[in-house]
């Protein structure tokens, strides 16, 4: 079974009531709601330098350049800033 994820922004006050029994959202059946702002989680700009300078000096210092792994590690942690 296949899963989507939405993000949906509403007016403050303005969110709609759902339940898990009765809501439909284009043919398929409710499973989790998340009542956030999913980007209240995401780090600070200094708490970004931090990581990516630890994983440079890490990088640098087991001598991996242009390791795939490492440049993923940086482009996930770069999507968690947006």
């Amino acid at each position: 079974m296949g899963k989507v994820t939405f993000v949906v922004e509403f007016e403050d006050g303005e969110e709609p009531t759902v339940n898990f029994n009765n809501t439909k959202i284009l043919g398929g059946r409710l499973t989790a709601i998340l009542v956030d702002d999913y980007r209240n989680a995401f780090f600070t700009d200094e708490e970004t330098r931090t990581v990516r300078d630890a994983l440079n000096y890490y990088e640098e210092a087991m001598f991996m350049d242009d390791d795939p792994e490492h440049a993923a590690i940086i482009s996930k942690m770069e999507l968690m800033t947006l």
